[in-house]
């Protein structure tokens, strides 16, 4: 114990606690050492190892994901296990994962990472180790990570980069406190100790290989990471976790420059869906692939990229593996350096293929499920959606590949040929996210898009725009009467009455869509009511926190309905309002100095008119107060007073 407290005080050293570790282990028997004391000086290395490493970090973390760090830990230790943090793509899931884990290796818990690819195991580990964990404390449990470790001979990481620290640094290291594992390796590999679970990608989380691992970790905290916490056949992820946490939102990471909003653009020709089967909440690809490879459509995506894809480097998502390879061989054909990438392509050309695509070598890498999770490439300003899908999150990893900020880049745009922006909405819009699961929309219910497309150049913009903002063009009044609220007093006003609500009619809304809506439209009315009154009394006005306060204290939540938009106090109004704040606050302020003068004077008055009368008290005897009897015990020479009889 005197060597653990010298080695947390500072005044003891690695190599000399080793040695110390060392010639006590060759001069004690192993049947006589103690495991406890063993345990605690592994946690002690583990801790200045950490402690050391701390200083060499180089990531500051952004406001929301300090927030979101401590949030999980509140949860944690509410006893509420299974937490699930939703972070926008681009958001920085894998240095929030990093952060947490250098926490929790420092309160001595033992992590395991788990991620479904390659990709994001090799960021996770060059996270861990940019923000100041040492390599060896990291263990890899992944097919093809050699076992043997060099660490002693080993380059320092603070100079490699991510690839040579992958490299030379990643080994399997099975008594390392934090391991980042495939969760395909993990399935056939021995369950090691852990207190921590973190899955990344976690709507993934109702496989079968993610359930075993929270049945073999019962009573360990938990912790799932996802841009899209829904699944595609509409089941939700309340099995798998307890409590939902957003870290943010799309719309105020863009708002804060941590994002990028893209404009859409949608395609002149559109793919024959009619008669595609569906399998598992999905269109069949076989049948999908079939609809959409056809020469008119992919040279129709060719052509779009050369007007409005910026030359700038893209991504193109297609259905299968022949149809990624067409669409890469039509890019080339046109004069555009491309590549094609799917699941079978060798490791070492995958990364060459993404490296191409940073330094220029290559314009449009088109793939197959291959970049839609865990792709790191912020010089990417252009996606091709060339898959149609129905799956919402599917969709909206896509899209964000081209979230990131990048200096110097061209403004993001997103070639839709798939018409998911139509049938989802843009990634900046609000989104509502929960733990149950999405009820199937109606059959006889039609899902009117939340954006139409300018006829002219085929921009895809919110249905409320007049005119299209690429190309100038202007809707006849009699469209906009369809597709337009009505406007009232500056703002978009929900009419319900009137027979529409967001551009759709009352019959094409679902129960409890039209209830949704009624009760926002109700809520903002009322605000307008009181605002009205309360400026003609010439109060301050409510701002429209106001109106989020009552909805989350009658339904719980905190957002307006899809689609909506939240009401706002004109400039006018706002300052209108802040000089009446001002003005009561003085006028509160002088009349509690008057009460305080006047009280001052009072007692000033009442003292000077009142003379004190001096009474005298005789005291009494003491005798005359206790019987004749009564006599204090004995002191005692030693022991406490509760030792004493009376």
């Amino acid at each position: 114990m005197r060597r653990l407290r010298r080695a947390l005080e500072g005044d003891l050293s690695l190599p000399a606690l080793r040695t110390e570790e060392g010639a006590r282990s060759r001069s004690v028997p192993s049947q006589t050492r103690d495991p406890g004391v063993i345990e605690r000086a592994a946690h002690v290395r583990r801790l200045r190892a950490c402690r050391a490493g701390a200083g060499a970090a180089v990531i500051t973390l952004r406001p929301y994901q300090t927030k979101a760090i401590d949030d999980v830990f509140e949860r944690w230790l509410r006893a509420v296990l299974r937490v699930l943090l939703v972070l926008p793509t681009g958001g920085g899931k894998t240095l929030v994962s990093a952060a947490l884990i250098l926490r929790l290796l420092k309160m001595g818990r033992r992590v395991i990472f788990f991620a479904h690819r390659r990709e994001l195991i090799k960021q996770t580990f060059a996270k861990l180790v940019r923000l100041g964990i040492p390599p060896e404390l990291v263990g890899i449990v992944m097919a093809g990570v050699e076992g043997r470790c060099v660490d002693s001979i080993a380059p320092r990481p603070e100079a490699l980069s991510d690839d040579e620290l992958w490299r030379l640094w990643a080994r399997r290291r099975p008594q390392a406190p934090v391991k980042v594992a495939s969760i395909d390796t993990f399935r056939n590999h021995a369950r090691p100790e852990a207190e921590v679970i973190i899955v990344d990608e976690a709507h993934r989380a109702l496989a079968k290989s993610y359930v075993d691992v929270q049945r073999a970790y019962p009573a360990a905290w938990h912790l799932g990471l996802t841009a899209t916490p829904f699944r595609a056949d509409g089941k939700g992820l309340g099995d798998a976790y307890d409590d939902l946490i957003v870290a943010a939102t799309f719309t105020e990471l863009v708002e804060q420059g941590f994002l990028v909003a893209p404009s859409c653009w949608g395609s002149k020709l559109k793919a024959n869906l009619k008669g595609v089967k569906r399998t598992r909440g999905d269109y069949n690809a076989d049948e999908l692939a079939r609809a959409v490879n056809r020469s008119e459509l992919i040279g129709d995506i060719v052509d779009h990229y050369v007007r409005r894809g910026n030359d700038a480097p893209a991504f193109c998502f297609a259905v299968n593996v022949e149809h990624s390879s067409t669409l890469a061989a039509r890019f080339i054909e046109a004069g555009i350096a491309a590549r094609h990438v799917d699941g079978n392509t060798e490791t070492s050309e995958r990364d060459d293929a993404t490296a191409a695509l940073r330094d220029g070598r290559v314009r449009v890498l088109c793939n197959c499920n291959v970049f839609t999770e865990g792709t790191d490439v912020p010089q990417v300003k252009t996606i091709i959606l060339a898959r149609p899908t129905l799956s919402e999150g599917l969709y909206l990893q896509q899209a964000g590949r081209g979230a990131r900020p990048h200096p110097g880049s061209p403004p993001f745009v997103l070639l839709d040929h798939a018409g998911c922006v139509t049938e989802f909405g843009a990634p900046q819009e609000p989104r509502e996210y929960t733990l149950e699961g999405r009820k199937k929309r109606d059959k006889t219910t039609v899902s009117l898009p939340p954006r139409k497309e300018c006829p002219t150049c085929y921009a895809l913009v919110p249905s409320a725009h007049r005119t299209c903002p690429g190309c100038g063009y202007a809707w006849p009044a009699a469209e906009l009467g369809k597709e337009t609220p009505k406007e009232k007093d500056g703002e978009l006003e929900l009419l319900v009455a009137g027979g529409a609500v967001n551009g759709r009619a009352l019959a094409e809304l679902t129960h409890a869509e039209i209830k949704r809506q009624k009760e926002w439209s109700a809520l903002v009315e009322m605000w307008r009511a009181e605002n009205r009154e309360r400026d003609a009394s010439g109060a301050p006005l409510r701002e429209h926190g106001w109106i989020l306060d009552q909805r989350r204290r009658t339904t719980g939540l905190d957002r307006a309905p899809k689609g909506s938009k939240i009401p706002k106090l004109t400039p006018e109004e706002r300052a209108r309002s802040q000089e009446r704040r001002r003005a009561r606050r003085r006028e509160e302020n002088a009349v509690r100095r008057a009460e305080r003068e006047t009280a001052r004077t009072t007692h000033a008055a009442h003292e000077e008119s009142c003379v004190p009368e001096v009474t005298t008290v005789p005291p009494r005897p003491l005798a005359a107060s206790h019987p004749a009897s009564f006599r204090l015990p004995p002191r005692p020479a030693q022991g406490p007073l509760e030792t004493w009889e009376l």
